[in-house]
Order: C-alpha cells, then structure tokens, then sequence
C-alpha cells in the first residue's frame, strides 16, 4: 500500500510541476509601464528556432540590438483621444499610435485605436 501511496503522490507531483504558466491581469502592463523591444536586423546564422521537445537550452548572446522601441502604457483620460474610448482602463502608446484597452480580471479587450497621422 505505501508504495501505490508513494507512487500516486509522485505522478501527481510531476503533472503538478509539468502543468501550464497562467496569466493573470497582473502579468499584462499597467498605467505608467514603458516597454522597450530590442531587433536585431541581421542576426548571426547561430540564431535558429533549435529541436523540438521539452528541456531546450536557447542562447541569445550574440544578438545586437540595431532598433529599440518603445511602447508607453498611459491612463486613457491623459490621451486626445481618451474622451472617445471611454471604457478603457489603459492605453498603449507607440509609434503607430494609440490602442485603448480594457483590462480585467477575465481577460483584455481592445476598445478602439487611433492611427498617428503621418
């Protein structure tokens, strides 16, 4: 008996540990965050997708970062076009303009954008 005991124990404690991340409204940016995204325009023939499976080891080391963007997450009321979207809670801001989101407890809705005149 202890060792159906031990071995059902063991089998729940590595689905446990095998089971997936979950992503809560914590985990999305919130009112005040600047986000930063690095590309590399011509990355090494060392940078590669790599095998299949669990227990991959991947090693970014030599990529460069030639162009940064940068996104700011603002509260919607501060923006021109807040008054527009009014049941956004926050509103992402980058180079192609603005997307007014709201984001709860069960999930993110995008509820408009406005393009930057070019």
């Amino acid at each position: 008996m202890k060792t159906s005991i031990l071995t059902l124990f063991g089998l729940l404690f590595s689905i446990i540990l095998s089971s997936q991340i979950t992503v809560t409204e914590n985990n999305i940016a919130s009112i005040g965050d600047t986000l930063y995204e690095a590309y590399d325009t011509m990355p090494g023939s060392a940078i590669g997708p790599g095998n299949a499976g669990a227990n991959q080891v991947w090693d970014f080391s030599t990529l460069q970062a030639h162009f940064v963007d940068t996104t700011i997450v603002m509260d919607p009321a501060l923006t021109p076009y807040g008054a527009m979207h009014p049941t956004a809670d926050i509103c992402i801001i980058d180079e192609d303009g603005h997307m007014y989101i709201d984001k709860s407890p069960s999930g993110i809705t995008l509820v408009g954008q406005e393009q930057v005149p070019m």
